[in-house]
């Protein structure tokens, strides 16, 4: 766990568990396998602080440019990392070879070798055709929240 990160509710920094880890680590194991055979962690455990940070260096005076954040209890991180690490080892079978990008392993640069290499295709073969690229702006923000809460 990174160092000089803020706490959650329960104010334990990750400095903190790692100095007195020897003597903690029962507890933390404990607790967190006990939430796993429940199947749902205790409320402490998923509680966390909702707080705003600026975007870069854009005017502070307008909403969309702040962004929210969860400040999650030291304790919560370290089981969702030791279940992010369990389960990397099988995204990459899970996810589609296409998306290639923010994933270990692939680089985004294949789908943009692909694309001039379907161009050149197109060109040689005199193929019509036709891109169409979207990039969501503040993608975040146009998610339907109706849509959130009922996953």
């Amino acid at each position: 766990m990174k160092n000089n990160k803020s706490p959650g509710s329960d104010g334990f920094t990750s400095e903190f568990l790692k100095f007195f880890w020897k003597d903690l680590k029962v507890f933390v194991i404990g607790s967190l396998n006990y939430g796993y055979s429940l199947g749902s962690l205790s409320v402490t455990q998923k509680q966390g602080i909702i707080t705003c940070l600026p975007k870069g260096d854009k005017s502070r005076h307008f909403l969309k440019n702040w962004r929210p954040i969860s400040l999650l209890n030291t304790v919560y991180k370290i089981g969702s990392g030791v279940i992010a690490n369990r389960i990397k080892k099988v995204l990459p079978t899970l996810i589609n070879n296409d998306q290639t990008g923010f994933i270990a392993g692939r680089y985004i640069g294949e789908n943009i070798r692909l694309l001039f290499d379907i161009m050149e295709y197109a060109e040689e073969n005199d193929i019509p055709g036709l891109f169409l690229l979207i990039d969501f702006e503040k993608a975040f923000d146009s998610i339907s929240w109706n849509f959130l809460n009922n996953i």
